[in-house]
């Protein structure tokens, strides 16, 4: 083999050298490139669960308050009754005492 036979066969397996070195990065690249596309997708998903359990608990919020007003109103209407009931039972008792004099 003649020295520029050499040199040719030491250039053609550097090529195929950095060829592969080549392929590595861009398959390393697309590697890097789906990692960054799942991570912002991770990002974005637990964003939205956040949201979602925020607005939950808003919701859980005003259920509890208005279970709170809905007792208050009960409390009141029982309220309300007793004394009817009372008042009633009251001017039934004077009623019945007129109706004895």
């Amino acid at each position: 083999m003649t020295k520029l036979q050499n040199e040719h066969r030491k250039l053609e397996d550097t090529e195929k050298g950095l060829s592969t070195k080549g392929e590595q990065f861009c398959s390393m690249n697309e590697v890097i490139k789906a990692q960054y596309q799942a991570a912002e997708a991770q990002v974005r998903i637990k964003e939205i669960v956040a949201g979602i359990s925020e607005e939950m608990s808003d919701k859980g919020m005003a259920m509890d308050l208005a279970e709170a007003k809905k007792n208050k109103i009960m409390r009141a209407m029982s309220n309300v009754l007793t004394d009817f009931t009372s008042t009633r039972e009251v001017n039934r008792n004077l009623i019945q005492s007129f109706k004895n004099h």
